[in-house]
Protein backbone atom coordinates (compact mmCIF):
# COMPACT_ATOMS: atom_id res chain seq x y z
CA UNK A 1 0.00 0.00 0.00
CA UNK A 2 0.98 3.61 -0.45
CA UNK A 3 2.33 5.35 2.59
CA UNK A 4 1.27 8.73 3.90
CA UNK A 5 4.00 11.19 3.04
CA UNK A 6 5.00 14.79 2.63
CA UNK A 7 3.93 15.21 -0.97
CA UNK A 8 0.59 15.76 -2.64
CA UNK A 9 -0.47 14.11 -5.89
CA UNK A 10 -2.77 15.68 -8.47
CA UNK A 11 -4.95 13.54 -10.72
CA UNK A 12 -7.00 15.05 -13.54
CA UNK A 13 -10.76 14.48 -13.69
CA UNK A 14 -11.36 13.71 -17.35
CA UNK A 15 -15.11 14.35 -17.19
CA UNK A 16 -14.17 18.02 -16.80
CA UNK A 17 -11.97 18.12 -19.91
CA UNK A 18 -13.08 19.13 -23.38
CA UNK A 19 -14.69 15.84 -24.40
CA UNK A 20 -14.00 16.59 -28.07
CA UNK A 21 -10.25 16.67 -27.36
CA UNK A 22 -9.58 14.17 -24.59
CA UNK A 23 -6.47 12.80 -26.25
CA UNK A 24 -4.91 16.26 -26.49
CA UNK A 25 -5.73 16.94 -22.84
CA UNK A 26 -4.13 13.67 -21.72
CA UNK A 27 -0.95 14.41 -23.66
CA UNK A 28 -0.77 18.01 -22.38
CA UNK A 29 -1.30 16.96 -18.78
CA UNK A 30 1.33 14.25 -18.95
CA UNK A 31 3.79 16.77 -20.37
CA UNK A 32 2.92 19.12 -17.50
CA UNK A 33 3.62 16.38 -14.94
CA UNK A 34 0.19 15.33 -13.73
CA UNK A 35 0.28 12.25 -11.49
CA UNK A 36 -2.63 10.39 -13.09
CA UNK A 37 -6.11 10.49 -14.57
CA UNK A 38 -9.41 10.17 -12.71
CA UNK A 39 -12.28 8.67 -14.70
CA UNK A 40 -15.80 9.11 -13.32
CA UNK A 41 -18.04 6.24 -14.39
CA UNK A 42 -21.75 6.61 -13.68
CA UNK A 43 -24.88 4.60 -14.42
CA UNK A 44 -27.56 7.29 -14.28
CA UNK A 45 -29.01 5.60 -11.18
CA UNK A 46 -26.52 6.00 -8.34
CA UNK A 47 -26.16 9.57 -9.59
CA UNK A 48 -28.36 11.15 -12.32
CA UNK A 49 -25.61 11.44 -14.91
CA UNK A 50 -23.61 9.38 -17.42
CA UNK A 51 -20.34 10.62 -18.91
CA UNK A 52 -17.44 8.18 -19.44
CA UNK A 53 -16.95 4.42 -19.55
CA UNK A 54 -14.35 1.66 -19.99
CA UNK A 55 -14.03 2.18 -23.79
CA UNK A 56 -12.82 5.73 -23.17
CA UNK A 57 -10.13 4.45 -20.81
CA UNK A 58 -9.08 1.85 -23.37
CA UNK A 59 -8.81 4.51 -26.09
CA UNK A 60 -6.73 6.87 -23.96
CA UNK A 61 -4.52 4.28 -22.25
CA UNK A 62 -1.91 4.11 -25.07
CA UNK A 63 -1.46 7.91 -24.99
CA UNK A 64 0.21 8.17 -21.58
CA UNK A 65 2.37 6.34 -19.08
CA UNK A 66 0.45 7.84 -16.14
CA UNK A 67 -2.00 5.63 -14.23
CA UNK A 68 -5.77 5.72 -14.66
CA UNK A 69 -8.13 5.42 -11.72
CA UNK A 70 -11.83 4.63 -12.11
CA UNK A 71 -14.32 6.19 -9.72
CA UNK A 72 -17.47 4.07 -9.89
CA UNK A 73 -20.59 6.04 -9.06
CA UNK A 74 -22.85 3.10 -9.86
CA UNK A 75 -25.35 0.94 -7.97
CA UNK A 76 -23.47 -2.31 -8.63
CA UNK A 77 -19.76 -1.95 -9.42
CA UNK A 78 -18.93 -5.62 -9.96
CA UNK A 79 -20.16 -6.10 -13.56
CA UNK A 80 -17.84 -3.26 -14.68
CA UNK A 81 -14.65 -4.57 -13.09
CA UNK A 82 -13.40 -6.94 -15.82
CA UNK A 83 -13.82 -4.29 -18.53
CA UNK A 84 -12.02 -1.66 -16.46
CA UNK A 85 -9.13 -4.01 -15.79
CA UNK A 86 -8.85 -4.86 -19.49
CA UNK A 87 -8.99 -1.17 -20.38
CA UNK A 88 -5.93 -0.52 -18.23
CA UNK A 89 -7.17 1.00 -14.97
CA UNK A 90 -4.63 0.66 -12.18
CA UNK A 91 -6.98 1.65 -9.35
CA UNK A 92 -10.73 1.30 -8.89
CA UNK A 93 -12.63 3.33 -6.29
CA UNK A 94 -16.00 1.95 -5.20
CA UNK A 95 -18.57 3.68 -3.05
CA UNK A 96 -19.52 2.57 0.43
CA UNK A 97 -23.10 3.37 -0.56
CA UNK A 98 -23.21 1.01 -3.55
CA UNK A 99 -25.18 -2.23 -3.41
CA UNK A 100 -23.69 -5.43 -2.05
CA UNK A 101 -21.27 -6.18 0.74
CA UNK A 102 -18.44 -3.67 0.62
CA UNK A 103 -15.70 -6.15 1.49
CA UNK A 104 -16.77 -8.54 -1.26
CA UNK A 105 -16.81 -5.70 -3.76
CA UNK A 106 -13.33 -4.54 -2.75
CA UNK A 107 -12.07 -8.11 -2.96
CA UNK A 108 -13.56 -8.36 -6.46
CA UNK A 109 -11.66 -5.23 -7.50
CA UNK A 110 -8.41 -6.78 -6.35
CA UNK A 111 -9.24 -10.13 -7.93
CA UNK A 112 -9.72 -8.32 -11.26
CA UNK A 113 -6.11 -7.14 -11.02
CA UNK A 114 -6.59 -3.53 -9.85
CA UNK A 115 -5.68 -1.76 -6.64
CA UNK A 116 -8.78 -0.90 -4.62
CA UNK A 117 -10.04 2.28 -3.07
CA UNK A 118 -13.24 3.21 -1.31
CA UNK A 119 -15.27 6.43 -1.67
CA UNK A 120 -17.53 8.26 0.76
CA UNK A 121 -20.42 10.58 -0.08
CA UNK A 122 -20.64 13.77 2.02
CA UNK A 123 -23.25 12.43 4.47
CA UNK A 124 -21.71 8.96 4.96
CA UNK A 125 -20.01 8.29 8.33
CA UNK A 126 -16.23 7.79 7.82
CA UNK A 127 -16.28 4.81 10.19
CA UNK A 128 -17.98 2.71 7.50
CA UNK A 129 -14.69 2.34 5.62
CA UNK A 130 -12.87 0.76 8.57
CA UNK A 131 -13.78 -2.87 7.74
CA UNK A 132 -11.92 -2.67 4.40
CA UNK A 133 -8.91 -0.56 5.32
CA UNK A 134 -6.69 -3.63 5.20
CA UNK A 135 -7.53 -4.00 1.49
CA UNK A 136 -7.49 -0.45 0.09
CA UNK A 137 -4.81 2.04 -0.91
CA UNK A 138 -7.09 5.10 -1.15
CA UNK A 139 -10.03 6.58 0.72
CA UNK A 140 -11.80 9.13 -1.47
CA UNK A 141 -13.70 11.80 0.43
CA UNK A 142 -16.30 13.50 -1.76
CA UNK A 143 -16.23 17.21 -0.96
CA UNK A 144 -19.30 17.93 -3.12
CA UNK A 145 -22.52 16.07 -3.79
CA UNK A 146 -21.46 13.58 -6.51
CA UNK A 147 -22.59 13.39 -10.11
CA UNK A 148 -21.87 16.75 -11.71
CA UNK A 149 -18.89 19.08 -12.09
CA UNK A 150 -18.81 22.56 -10.63
CA UNK A 151 -20.90 21.97 -7.52
CA UNK A 152 -20.05 23.93 -4.34
CA UNK A 153 -17.97 22.35 -1.63
CA UNK A 154 -20.08 20.98 1.20
CA UNK A 155 -19.70 22.58 4.65
CA UNK A 156 -17.29 20.78 6.93
CA UNK A 157 -15.35 19.07 4.14
CA UNK A 158 -11.99 19.61 5.85
CA UNK A 159 -13.34 18.19 9.11
CA UNK A 160 -14.40 15.03 7.29
CA UNK A 161 -10.95 14.73 5.72
CA UNK A 162 -9.40 15.11 9.16
CA UNK A 163 -11.71 12.42 10.55
CA UNK A 164 -10.71 9.98 7.80
CA UNK A 165 -7.01 10.77 8.23
CA UNK A 166 -7.32 10.16 11.98
CA UNK A 167 -9.05 6.83 11.31
CA UNK A 168 -6.22 5.77 9.00
CA UNK A 169 -3.61 6.68 11.61
CA UNK A 170 -5.50 4.89 14.38
CA UNK A 171 -5.82 1.68 12.37
CA UNK A 172 -2.27 1.80 11.01
CA UNK A 173 -3.52 1.97 7.42
CA UNK A 174 -1.14 3.06 4.70
CA UNK A 175 -3.98 4.33 2.49
CA UNK A 176 -3.93 7.88 1.16
CA UNK A 177 -6.79 10.32 1.58
CA UNK A 178 -8.07 11.60 -1.77
CA UNK A 179 -10.46 14.53 -2.20
CA UNK A 180 -12.81 15.17 -5.10
CA UNK A 181 -15.05 18.16 -5.70
CA UNK A 182 -14.36 21.90 -6.10
CA UNK A 183 -10.68 21.38 -5.35
CA UNK A 184 -8.79 24.49 -6.45
CA UNK A 185 -6.08 26.86 -5.20
CA UNK A 186 -8.61 28.74 -3.04
CA UNK A 187 -10.05 25.67 -1.30
CA UNK A 188 -7.19 23.21 -1.17
CA UNK A 189 -5.30 24.59 1.83
CA UNK A 190 -7.59 23.30 4.61
CA UNK A 191 -8.03 19.95 2.83
CA UNK A 192 -4.29 19.31 2.62
CA UNK A 193 -3.75 20.58 6.17
CA UNK A 194 -6.40 18.07 7.29
CA UNK A 195 -4.60 15.17 5.61
CA UNK A 196 -5.55 15.03 1.92
CA UNK A 197 -2.67 13.70 -0.16
CA UNK A 198 -4.34 13.13 -3.54
CA UNK A 199 -6.27 15.95 -5.21
CA UNK A 200 -8.75 15.46 -8.04
CA UNK A 201 -8.41 18.50 -10.28
CA UNK A 202 -11.59 19.33 -12.16
CA UNK A 203 -13.56 22.23 -13.54
CA UNK A 204 -12.57 24.77 -10.85
CA UNK A 205 -8.94 23.80 -10.30
CA UNK A 206 -7.49 22.38 -13.48
CA UNK A 207 -9.68 22.67 -16.59
CA UNK A 208 -10.16 26.43 -16.64
CA UNK A 209 -11.18 28.58 -19.62
CA UNK A 210 -8.36 30.63 -21.15
CA UNK A 211 -5.72 29.13 -18.86
CA UNK A 212 -3.23 26.50 -20.05
CA UNK A 213 -3.44 23.19 -18.24
CA UNK A 214 0.22 23.43 -17.25
CA UNK A 215 -0.41 26.76 -15.51
CA UNK A 216 -3.45 25.41 -13.67
CA UNK A 217 -1.46 22.40 -12.49
CA UNK A 218 1.41 24.57 -11.23
CA UNK A 219 -0.98 26.80 -9.28
CA UNK A 220 -2.78 23.87 -7.71
CA UNK A 221 0.48 22.23 -6.69
CA UNK A 222 1.78 25.51 -5.27
CA UNK A 223 -1.30 25.95 -3.09
CA UNK A 224 -0.94 22.38 -1.83
CA UNK A 225 2.77 22.90 -1.10
CA UNK A 226 1.98 26.01 0.94
CA UNK A 227 -0.52 24.04 3.01
CA UNK A 228 2.01 21.25 3.60
CA UNK A 229 4.52 23.85 4.77
CA UNK A 230 1.98 25.29 7.18
CA UNK A 231 1.40 28.45 5.17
Amino acid sequence: MEAQGGTVQVVASLMCADLTALGAAVRALEAAGVDGFHVDIMDGLFVPNIVLGPPVVAALRPLTTRPFEAHLMVRDPRPLLPALARAGCALCLVHVESRGRLRRTVEAVRAAGMAAGVALNPQTPPALVEPVLDLVSRVLVMTVRPGFAGRPMVPGAARRVAAVAALLRRTGSGALVEVDGNVNPRTVGPLVAAGARVLVGGSTGLFLPDQPLAVSLVRLRAAAARALAGG
